[in-house]
């Protein structure tokens, strides 16, 4: 592995023109590279923004980050040198405030590596006021030299090839707190361990003393499991008796930085306890508590009193949900008082104590604050400053003092005060430093002594209250623990000891000693495990072991794909890289662990890590329903209590590089996402939905409502809808959301015009004023419509939260519930704010459920999980979009790569660690591959002047299937669906809202033709008649094309033909079409029954096509449901020719939300010359869960040999067990008949019956009643009775 590092220069640019030069570093070699940059901001006056900008709104401050690649691979040393520097002035709107603003633009330059790809940031001032005019830093221009280090500068740090849990037998255990304990017969028995057999010298324990590991790469940290020196008391024997115990030093849980004078404790908000392990091996030699000697220097100091402290911290309430600020005691209403004694035993009461105090306060006005009494006197008084701004909750307060006071313990009254009823504050923490006798007392001393320590010193300890039974040892390397060789002198145990740096010791009796805790949650015995000894792989799972099945699932797809694939346990994880801990520091040093080993073996890089299972802002399980599975990344929280810098980000474990922590310009090494599912139910459902996507279809969904699926169960993905993308831009904010999506439609169709792209702007589409609010109606149907037909991404930019999309609640949860498009799912993207909080147990947010709807919604989403800046909204989407549709090796990008690199040229500010992946990291865009060309229109080559697409002309076109070398695949047989768009068409938003300008844009969505052709041996040929609702100017169209087999599926596109005209010789037709109407299958008979969510079937005939191309004022293609014209569902894009005809083809639209009882369709279609025909369906709609049975039949009625049962129902794409019985009129049953039918429509195929009996023998004529009963694979049963007729 190359080392890693950052050069990070920080200077201040001068005025226009000024050139600034930087002092190199030189690495003595001479084969140098330069690059040269130019790194630009834009004023865009009508937003009153500058991109790339982030504005924040508490500060004012404005800060600019761009990232760029450097185009050279592995470890280099940079310098740069500025070259040029351009500012223009520019008009600010007022609601900057020029006073923050910097007279200079400073400039830090970073470089960083991901993944041996080098790059630059810069992170700069874009706007400077200088002397009152204001300056926007429009241009800088930098070269950048790059020369290769070859020497490896790693940190010196290696990982075990083998954990040392791989062998013996190990019993986890717990501890609440620092000091000495015991571990006693009746501990280890308990345990299960065979006392019997047990020999004390086969007893090791072992542990790291680490309540929590350092959050910097750089940092200090076991690796693995460490030995500690112990003493089994009563091992002489080789055996381990009733009366024999085990005494080790062990850290607890709570957190503690000594400084030079004082502690600084705080309790450990990731675990309850701190973890150890005993191992039972005969093969592990045994380490035991050594000695340490007396100094034989002369003393420079007695120590008859050490350093002590004491905490008082309850962490019980998270006022934001959201980092790792827990606060205490609630001071609100008439609870405005608390009280609480620190038990100080033998406290110096001669010397003063020191009190820090912190607390948050919520108070928008008036005064307010907490006093604080000890012993009855007023040692404190804390006045809290008032709330600002809308994302700030509580201020933060806290003073430190010192005093004295004459009793030994500490007795604490708090009272906040307050002039408005309306404020209230929480005690965050006390922290407590005073000086105690060395005297024994109650409790096990833990002795440090701050005040003497320094080169040269020598201390003499004398501890008083001693009796024979004392005992001394060393802890300060708690590893590896010494007993104190004192003596007793004048009824004091004495010792000498150095004192150049600061030592700690533990005094103690054997009946001071500590419990350990036996059971609980993964305690006890301990499966061998070694992670450490896996071997290089492509992609980690961590699970849960309660979703472990379905782990193993998804890597098992994966596995069938290529990639090397581990599934491991958290537990397993915690076990080996954070001594037991439930860290999430673990998780990432056991991705780091095979990222530094790809030096061994560069060939096998990890490059995803999929998080699978759900996490929570509490690690500590204090809230109702907590559902922590996997860890998650709190940020660590100080200042003011504000959503704003509060965070979780997955980030956190793929910064794997020796100088990254958690920095805004620390880049990701791995793709890395989270499937966030508590039961294995939810996670069965959310592999299906991957395994249904990537293997272009599957069976999982062949008993689901709502689902098209062939008659043997089998549903398939394939399809044009992938194509498509979906920019969708909410209203309001200067348009800005509208702007955003325009950049990222010109991004696409610029560099992959393949792509065909819908947009849905909501101040394009009537706003109504509603009881609860402004509301879209017309924009929930796009959205529903789109979501329907599908699309490759479905992306949101604009307002919204937890419960959905936008302040009109164009999406809500109950919404994503009903989307039934299985087999046409998005990647969603939601740019926007809290969309996908999924570590908040008390709501499924939005996005979540988008994620884990089992019948639809998205295979996986790109989203937010707490607040985001606009600017960092728009700035990481457009990078997003020079990734998205990008292929490596001929493949689209993996869902987890995408995000890497996008995060990766996004760096600046941590509001982007906002963003995450919910879903399967590896699993990649299902986006098809090139290529489908043109050939020839009307039999003239494209490589020439081809015919005009004239209104009512008839064009013929043909085209292949060709590799990237454009070699025909002449051994290609399979479908390309064409789809022909009219010119582009220029739209303008309404400007609704006083924020919502009238914004132009384009689209090219108007279809002149959509069909399905054949493809033999690479080739093919499709024919259409222009309609002639065509926009008859002249400009360029579009044919999209998407083909597919049984297993592979390509793209193409063809934007050189001209659309526009009419043909003065076109057709001549003044029928309307033939309309045939149904409901999921061919089958349905009008008024029969369906489910509330059926699929609706037009099938369409007309001797020269149909008009689809929603120009032509009320010519499109409708459908009204219940006689309601003031809504109908347009489906211009539902209609699809038939196979290699344009005479034919069908409307397949799926409705949703249908209530019980009966309904009335009418659909209205028109041919190309605008002629129409319109009919009528009936149906009646019946609750799925109450099974339901109409028009029960038998064909032919009467019949001789032969007759067969039809009926029909409302349990779509189901297995139903039906059984037909036949009586005499006496009620005698002659006749039964069990078949299981699979159903994909509402009407069965017919159950055969030969006219003869259970034996054989052919029934007499006449008349015979029949019972036809049927009973779903869920228990749900139905029956009907008819009769029937022999002759």
């Amino acid at each position: 592995m190359a080392s890693h590092f950052r050069n990070i220069t920080l200077v201040t640019l001068k005025m226009k023109n000024t050139i600034l030069l930087i002092t190199l570093l030189f690495s003595g070699l001479s084969w140098s590279q330069s690059f040269d940059f130019t790194f630009e901001t834009q004023w865009v006056s009508n937003e009153n923004r500058c991109i790339p900008c982030d504005y924040n709104e508490i500060t004012g401050e404005v800060i600019s980050t761009i990232t760029k690649q450097i185009k050279v691979r592995g470890n280099n040393e940079f310098t740069y040198n500025i070259e040029n520097v351009k500012y223009e002035t520019i008009e600010l709107p007022s609601f900057y405030d020029k006073n923050v603003l910097p007279t200079e633009s400073e400039l830090k330059v970073t470089f960083g590596e991901s993944r041996q790809e080098n790059f630059v940031t810069l992170v700069y001032n874009p706007i400077v006021n200088r002397n009152g005019k204001i300056e926007m830093l429009k241009e800088i221009e930098v070269s950048v030299s790059g020369t290769p280090i070859f020497d490896n500068q790693n940190r010196d740090f290696d990982y075990a090839s083998v954990s040392v849990l791989s062998s013996g037998d190990w019993y986890k255990i717990g501890v609440s707190s620092d000091g000495v304990h015991k571990v006693d017969y009746s501990d280890l028995a308990d345990m299960g361990i065979a006392m019997g057999s047990l020999n004390p010298n086969a007893i090791n324990v072992y542990g790291n003393h680490r309540p929590e590991l350092p959050h910097t790469n750089w940092s200090s940290r076991p690796d693995d499991l460490l030995k500690n020196s112990i003493q089994v008391v009563g091992d002489g024997d080789g055996s381990f008796d009733n009366d024999d115990y085990i005494l080790f030093y062990a850290k607890g849980p709570e957190n503690l930085v000594i400084g030079s004078s004082s502690f600084f404790p705080n309790k450990n908000k990731i675990d309850s306890l701190n973890y150890y392990f005993i191992h039972i091996d005969n093969a592990d030699l045994p380490k035991r508590i050594g000695t340490v000697n007396n100094s034989t220097d002369p003393v420079t100091n007695e120590v008859t009193s050490y350093n002590s402290y004491a905490l008082h911290e309850n962490n019980e309430v998270n006022l934001l949900k959201s980092g790792d600020g827990w606060y205490g005691e609630h001071f609100q209403g008439s609870v405005l008082t608390a009280s609480y004694t620190i038990n100080a035993e033998n406290r110096d009461v001669s010397e003063p104590i020191y009190l820090e105090t912190k607390y948050v306060c919520k108070s928008k006005s008036g005064t307010s604050g907490l006093r604080v009494n000890v012993n009855g006197v007023e040692v404190d008084n804390i006045e809290a400053g008032n709330v600002t701004g809308s994302y700030t909750v509580a201020t933060d307060e806290g003073n430190s003092v010192s005093f004295t006071s004459g009793s030994e313990n500490i007795n604490v009254d708090l009272t906040f005060y307050r002039s408005s009823a309306s404020a209230e504050a929480w005690l965050d923490l006390m922290e407590f430093n005073f000086i105690k006798k060395l005297e024994m007392g109650v409790n096990q001393l833990l002795i440090r002594d701050l005040r003497n320590v320094g080169i040269g010193d020598v201390n003499r300890y004398r501890i008083s209250n001693v009796d024979a039974n004392t005992v001394v040892w060393e802890v300060s390397d708690p590893t590896n623990v010494n007993r104190v060789n004192g003596g007793v002198i004048d009824s004091k145990y004495t010792f000498n000891m150095d004192a150049d740096s600061l030592r700690t010791f533990a005094a103690f009796n054997v009946g001071q000693a500590k419990s350990v805790i036996t059971t609980g949650n993964y305690l006890g015995k301990t499966a061998n495990q070694n992670l450490h000894g896996l071997p290089q792989v492509d992609y980690v799972i961590i699970s849960h072991e309660t979703l472990r099945p379905q782990a193993n699932r998804l890597a098992d797809l994966h596995r069938g794909n290529g990639l090397s694939v581990h599934v491991v346990d958290i537990q397993q994880v915690y076990n080996e890289f954070s001594g037991g801990v439930s860290d999430p520091v673990a998780v990432r040093w056991f991705a780091k662990m095979f990222y530094e080993r790809e030096a061994v073996d560069p060939d096998n890089t990890l490059k995803y890590l999929c998080l699978f299972g759900d996490g929570t802002y509490d690690p500590l399980n204090r809230i109702s329903n907590n559902n922590y599975l996997i860890p998650t990344y709190n940020s660590r929280e100080s200042g003011p209590v504000d959503f704003i810098s509060s965070f979780t980000a997955d980030d956190f474990f793929g910064l794997l590089d020796d100088t990254e922590a958690m920095t805004a310009t620390d880049m990701l090494d791995i793709g890395i996402g989270r499937i966030p599912v508590s039961d294995l139910a939810k996670a069965e459902q959310v592999v299906d939905k991957i395994e249904h996507y990537m293997n272009y279809g599957s069976t999982l969904f062949s008993n689901t409502s709502g689902i098209q699926c062939d008659s043997d169960g089998y549903a398939s993905t394939f399809g044009d809808w992938r194509n498509r993308i979906v920019l969708m831009a909410d209203d309001e904010n200067n348009g800005q959301f509208v702007s955003d999506c325009e950049s990222l439609s010109d991004t696409t169709e610029k560099y992959h015009p393949e792509i065909n792209v819908v947009k849905i702007y909501l101040d394009a589409y009537k706003q109504t004023v509603t009881s609860g609010g402004q509301r879209y109606p017309d924009v929930e149907e796009a959205i529903n419509q789109n979501m329907n037909k599908g699309a490759l991404v479905f992306n949101y930019v604009g307002h919204g939260g937890e419960t959905g999309l936008s302040l009109e609640r164009v999406v809500s949860i109950p919404m994503i519930q009903n989307w039934s498009n299985i087999n046409n799912m998005p990647v969603f993207i939601s740019a926007t704010c809290e969309f996908s909080r999924f570590d908040d147990p008390g709501r499924v947010s939005a996005g979540e459920t988008t994620l884990t709807t089992p019948y639809g919604g998205a295979v996986g989403l790109l989203t937010t999980t707490r607040l985001v800046y606009i600017t960092v909204n728009t700035i990481l989407v457009q990078n997003l979009y020079t990734e998205l549709f990008n292929e490596e090796n001929g493949e689209p990008l993996g869902l987890g790569e995408i995000i890497r690199r996008t995060k990766n040229l996004t760096l600046g500010s941590n509001n982007m660690r906002n963003f995450a992946l919910l879903g399967d990291p590896a699993l990649k865009l299902g986006k098809a591959g090139p290529r489908i060309v043109t050939d020839q229109i009307n039999g003239v080559d494209v490589s020439m002047e081809t015919d005009t697409l004239k209104a009512l002309s008839k064009i013929t076109v043909t085209g292949h299937v060709e590799n990237d070398a454009g070699t025909l695949l002449s051994g290609y047989n399979g479908f390309v669906y064409p789809t022909v768009f009219d010119k582009r068409k220029t739209r303008y938003t309404l400007g609704q809202d006083i924020t919502s300008p009238v914004k132009e844009f384009d689209t090219q969505n108007n279809i002149i033709y959509k069909g399905k052709s054949t493809v033999k041996n690479g080739t093919f040929t499709f024919s259409f008649v222009v309609p002639k609702d065509i926009d008859y100017s002249f400009g360029k169209g579009k044919i999209s094309y998407y083909a597919n087999t049984t297993d592979s599926h390509h793209y193409g596109f063809d934007s050189s033909i001209v659309v526009g005209g009419v043909n003065p010789d076109g057709i001549s037709d003044d029928i309307g079409p033939d309309v045939e109407l149904f409901m999921n299958d061919e089958q349905f008979v009008n008024g029969g029954l369906t489910d509330s969510k059926p699929l609706f079937l037009a099938n369409i005939n007309d001797e020269n096509g149909i008009n689809t191309t929603g120009n032509g004022i009320g010519h499109n293609i409708t459908l009204i449901i219940d006689g309601n014209t003031a809504a109908p569902i347009v489906l211009n894009n539902f209609y699809e020719a038939d196979l290699d005809t344009y005479q034919s083809g069908k409307v397949s639209y799926r409705l949703s939300d249908l209530e019980e009882g009966p309904h009335q369709l009418v659909f209205k279609v028109w041919d190309v010359n605008n002629n129409s025909s319109e009919s009528i369906l009936d149906f009646i709609v019946v609750k799925e869960e109450e099974i339901g049975i109409s028009h029960l039949l038998n064909y032919p009625n009467p019949f001789t040999t032969n007759t067969d049962f039809y009926f029909e129902h409302n349990q779509v794409c189901n297995s139903l067990d039906v059984k037909v019985e036949v009586f005499t009129v006496s009620g005698k049953l002659v006749k039964t008949i069990i078949e299981t039918v699979h159903t994909a429509g509402f009407r069965s195929d017919g159950i055969n019956w030969d006219g003869r009996d259970d034996y054989g023998d052919k029934l007499g004529r006449g008349v015979y009643v029949y019972r036809l009963s049927i009973e779903t694979e869920q228990g749900n049963k139905a029956e009907k009775i008819e009769k029937l007729v022999i002759l």
